[in-house]
């Protein structure tokens, strides 16, 4: 009996300890885990539900959707400047979860606080799952649209603001006779459109994006209902496509500034769409000397929206895009918003340097006339190159086996359009004007940017005014050439997600340079209307 009794005596005084134990770790592990404070939407009549404490991803583990590399130098730690939320789906469209490409790993909205810090405040964040209309992922789900989650990090002692995103874009177009008439002025209009004539939708109408205008389907994906007759026969629709990406917060001035934009995405819009610099990844008869420009060349694919899709299925801005700027509220009457962030960390306005002027590119186009000093001694040819693009008083070389073509002369476009040989169609047609960057004011420089009124160095999306209330992007519509900043080489060879500069100096120096990608045949994309027809695409005041 005295051995029971001292048998549970010591079996409680164990079971106390171990209760003590357990209370002391649970103390001491609360110290760790974040716990997630909600933010509250804009909307007045949008609710945020609060995850349960203790989910939230801890703060050693960045929130991304599928890391495009592992980082070289430092252990990522994020920041809970951005806080992940369970928001209530609000609006017409009902949230579907999209898998990631991992299929581990879903996507979560995330709210984030007013901070004063650009890099976190800009982007459009989806806070109630919305998702696209007519976009969906490999699955059949509907995609997320805008932007699912921004965080900070830190690596390597440098700091970073993380997005991640399905790249779709919420767009919504009210069709003005203008744009209309725009669209139905497609040289091919009897081929691609499935009535041979025209749109099936009327002036007045607002649309979602990717909805059916009445354009025949397109290729990959592009059902009609499904994505299809949105834009011209022959674009490509959205694959599942996930974008988890860095951004240096302080960037670093590239102190040769001889870093070329390379293929594929250099940035990102404020919605989580991909910007792509000026390049068509071909030349004229594949000899590497005239260098075709994306947002002429590929002209006739466009949809109104001045987008389309690459082979693989994301979607991207080349250029300023009016619905962005309609999505932003950029209405001229003022300095443009954020439209984007570069690869550099250099933030991308939209057009308007101040109420009505816009910032001015200062590359120019080539005059091609006899007499002119750019041109090539006879009237439009192209039988000359500039020796240096930034200093055209170096020369020229004068070209036999590899002229271009006369810009009065029919090329083939993409689309299967012949068309005149425009000047402005090749990177060779423009040069640099020092000259007129040295005004000041709205002109810009080499990188196609400047810095003024405190707001810091950044870069602008150009477009020229057609006199009539619309405007066509201008070269070199983003950056470039050639970038301003650094690109951060702590990341390691592509680890903020984008191709590595062609060229590099400064932090990507030669042992990263030896990794960069080589140019990709996107020969199959198709892009854009002419300028001169797609400028209807911009704001105009008709309702």
């Amino acid at each position: 009996m005295k051995r029971h009794s001292k048998f549970l005596a010591t079996s409680i005084a164990l079971l106390l300890l171990l209760t003590v134990i357990q209370f002391v770790m649970a103390q001491t592990l609360d110290e760790f885990v974040y716990v997630p404070i909600v933010m509250q939407p804009d909307s007045e009549d949008s609710t945020t539900t609060p995850t349960s404490t203790h989910t939230q991803t801890p703060t050693s583990q960045p929130v991304e959707l599928t890391p495009t590399s592992t980082a070289t130098s430092g252990t990522p730690t994020s920041s809970p400047t951005a806080i992940t939320s369970t928001p209530t789906p609000t609006g017409s469209h009902t949230p579907t979860p999209s898998p990631s490409a991992t299929g581990t790993n879903t996507p979560t909205p995330t709210a984030t606080s007013s901070t004063n810090n650009i890099y976190l405040d800009s982007w459009i964040t989806n806070l109630t799952n919305e998702t696209a209309a007519y976009i969906k992922d490999d699955e059949g789900n509907s995609e997320l649209v805008n932007v699912q989650s921004v965080i900070t990090e830190t690596i390597g002692g440098d700091d970073f603001v993380s997005i991640a995103s399905r790249g779709i874009p919420n767009y919504t177009i009210l069709l003005t006779q203008n744009k209309i008439d725009a669209i139905e002025s497609h040289p091919s209009s009897n081929k691609v459109f499935r009535n041979g004539t025209g749109v099936t939708v009327t002036t007045g109408t607002t649309i979602d994006f990717h909805e059916d205008i009445g354009f025949k389907e397109g290729n990959n994906n592009c059902d009609i209902g499904d994505g299809g007759g949105f834009s011209p026969q022959g674009t490509a629709c959205a694959n599942q496509v996930d974008v988890s990406v860095r951004f240096p917060i302080v960037p670093e001035v590239d102190p040769a500034g001889t870093c070329q934009t390379a293929l594929g995405a250099i940035g990102y819009w404020v919605n989580g769409v991909s910007i792509y610099n000026w390049s068509d990844a071909n030349s004229y008869e594949n000899e590497g000397v005239w260098d075709q420009v994306a947002p002429v060349y590929r002209q006739y694919g466009i949809d109104m929206c001045l987008g389309h899709w690459s082979g693989a299925g994301e979607y991207h801005h080349h250029n300023y895009s009016p619905c962005l700027a309609d999505q932003l509220g950029d209405d001229s009457t003022g300095h443009s918003p954020i439209y984007g962030f570069i690869a550099d960390g250099y933030p991308i306005y939209g057009p308007w340097h101040d109420n009505g002027v816009l910032a001015e590119s200062c590359w120019i186009k080539r005059d091609y006339s006899a007499a002119s000093p750019t041109g090539c001694g006879a009237d439009n040819e192209r039988s000359c190159i500039f020796n240096d693009q930034y200093d055209i008083s170096q020369g020229i070389t004068n070209l036999t086996d590899t002229a271009g073509p006369d810009t009065d002369s029919s090329v083939a476009y993409g689309n299967n359009v012949n068309d005149n040989a425009e000047v402005g169609l090749y990177m060779q047609d423009y040069y640099y004007d020092s000259a007129c960057t040295a005004q000041g004011g709205e002109h810009l420089d080499e990188h196609n940017g400047h810095d003024h009124d405190g707001l810091g160095y950044h870069y602008h999306a150009t477009a020229t005014d057609n006199g009539d209330g619309s405007y066509s992007p201008s070269f070199p519509f983003n950056v470039g050439p050639t970038y301003y900043g650094d690109l951060p080489r702590t990341q390691g060879p592509n680890a903020a997600g984008f191709a590595i500069c062609f060229g590099g100096s400064g932090r990507m120096a030669a042992d990263a340079i030896s990794n960069s990608i080589s140019p990709v045949d996107r020969s199959g994309e198709s892009l854009s209307f002419p300028l001169s027809l797609s400028s209807v695409y911009g704001h105009d005041d008709e309702e």
